[in-house]
């Protein structure tokens, strides 16, 4: 699948997530739980990197290498053509 919103980017459910986060946090208020959205930044992008886009590769190779190309992992942004 990489038309929809899927162009856009390769993980919008954990895109979502993240800004539901942020969100929450700023709600929140709490200046102190703003200093985790960057370790849940790197978690979330390790634990993408080392499972889920290897399982991808393995099953859809050049095709998924050549999409990782085109779109980012998590920031919503206009497709590369």
């Amino acid at each position: 699948m990489t038309d929809g919103i899927y162009a856009w980017v390769r993980h919008p459910i954990y895109s979502a997530f993240f800004l539901i986060v942020i969100g929450a946090i700023l709600i929140r208020g709490n200046w102190i739980l703003f200093f985790l959205i960057p370790l849940y930044w790197l978690f979330m992008t390790f634990l993408m990197k080392n499972t889920e886009e290897k399982w991808l590769i393995a099953i859809f190779g050049k095709e998924y290498e050549a999409y990782k190309d085109r779109t980012n992992r998590c920031i919503l942004w206009i497709p590369k053509r």
